[in-house]
């Protein structure tokens, strides 16, 4: 098993407590596992300041330098969705937080992405780089 999915707040941020813990006291290479987490059911849900804040303390809880995975687990409907965006995006061009970024958001609605398209597609571009590097990387190494 080298998947793991967890959350900021999945037993208030203990259960990243102990995945960091246990990847740590069993020696676990940071690069042979996955790890994933989500944000959303935090103050300011996914406001800029609120999504830096929780990777921030993810990754201090999980004893990491970066996630495989950050997943947005619902549309924030008191957030403009461009500051989300731009917040993620951020997250992805910083070198500190070079993961994948993953939008988990079943009830969003398209038509107001249509006014923040370029935004949308610059964070994909981003995104594909990422992946397309990921893998040569990984190819190059075995």
């Amino acid at each position: 098993m080298n998947f793991f999915d967890t959350a900021n707040t999945y037993s208030n941020g203990t259960s990243e407590e102990y995945l960091g813990k246990a990847l740590k006291n069993l020696n676990v290479k940071r690069e042979d596992v996955v790890i994933a987490s989500k944000v959303y059911f935090n103050e300011g849900r996914l406001s800029k300041e609120a999504i830096f804040r929780e990777i921030d303390s993810t990754l201090k809880r999980l004893q990491t330098d970066y996630l495989d995975l950050y997943i947005i687990h619902h549309f924030d409907y008191d957030t403009p969705m461009k500051e989300t965006m731009e917040a993620l995006n951020e997250l992805v061009n910083v070198e500190k937080y070079e993961q994948l970024v993953l939008l988990q958001c079943m009830d969003i609605n398209f038509i107001t992405c249509k006014s923040l398209l370029g935004t949308i597609i610059g964070l994909l571009f981003q995104l594909w780089k990422i992946i397309t590097t990921y893998f040569i990387v990984k190819m190059k190494k075995n």
